[in-house]
């Protein structure tokens, strides 16, 4: 069985170097991208509930995302490719599951 998709409702960025949570959503969602030989690609979707605008969007610092599936299941991303925020809208592509 192949996951297309996995939704929550509890998330959040932090930035390691600091121990600062820079972000937090309420409502996120994780859809798998094919991309062929190279495998499975992420994205995630996220409505933010808060962000240190400043933080968030400072390319320079490392941002760690970890999303809540439940108590006992969460995911965390320690690498994009791009990331945007729109807004209360946080869109980060080509995630990458921490390792």
């Amino acid at each position: 069985m192949i996951i297309r998709s996995l939704r929550g409702t509890e998330g959040k960025v932090v930035v390691p170097g600091l121990g600062a949570v820079v972000a937090t959503f309420s409502d996120w969602t994780l859809r798998r991208e094919e991309n062929g030989r190279a495998g499975p690609r992420w994205s995630l979707h996220a409505a933010l509930s808060y962000r240190n605008e400043s933080l968030l969007k400072n390319e320079s610092l490392t941002k760690k995302f970890i999303c809540v599936l439940s108590k006992e299941q969460k995911f965390e991303f320690c690498s994009y490719d791009r990331l945007v925020v729109e807004g209360i809208t946080l869109f980060a592509e080509g995630v990458n599951q921490c390792e």
